[in-house]
């Protein structure tokens, strides 16, 4: 009787796996997908918030060449006293010295953002002498419920 549980045995053994063995493989193979899915969410959203950051610049970049702009094209004196030590909302850009002159001055107001997207764009003007400007333009979104932002800092002086 002992010679025919050990034949049945090993003829058990040659013609397939175990439940065991197949628990253990499937257990295995759930995990390393799960890796996998894990891996690839974490890419997709790196992925969103660089092309956000990128978007982010780019608006703030734009802002800066407005005042690149009034600077050349007003000169120092006009450029100086058009502005005040003071946080103004750029989310719509001056497309002339007019609309330069005329900002207003303020914080962006909540849902008061770049036309066609959800950033916000403030530019925060510091004069640390009658020679020279500090303006930093801060472009703010919200990600989930995370406040993300990109900052451009330019001083401007009076002889460059």
């Amino acid at each position: 009787m002992n010679k025919m549980i050990r034949k049945f045995i090993k003829n058990k053994k040659q013609k397939g796996s175990s439940m065991i063995e197949i628990l253990i493989a499937t257990g295995v193979v759930g995990l390393v997908m799960t890796a996998v899915a894990s891996g690839l969410v974490l890419s997709v959203k790196n992925s969103a918030i660089s092309k956000y950051k990128v978007l982010s610049a780019t608006r703030a970049q734009e802002a800066m060449e407005v005042f690149r702009r009034e600077k050349v094209l007003l000169g120092w004196a006009q450029f100086y006293e058009s502005l005040s030590a003071n946080t103004y909302c750029v989310n719509t850009l001056a497309s002339d010295s007019a609309q330069f002159k005329a900002m207003e001055t303020g914080a962006c107001s909540d849902g008061d953002f770049i036309a066609g997207t959800s950033f916000t764009r403030e530019a925060l003007v510091n004069i640390t002498s009658p020679d020279e400007i500090r303006v930093e333009i801060v472009v703010d979104w919200l990600d989930g419920d995370i406040q993300r932002n990109s900052n451009l800092i330019q001083e401007f002086k009076q002889y460059e």
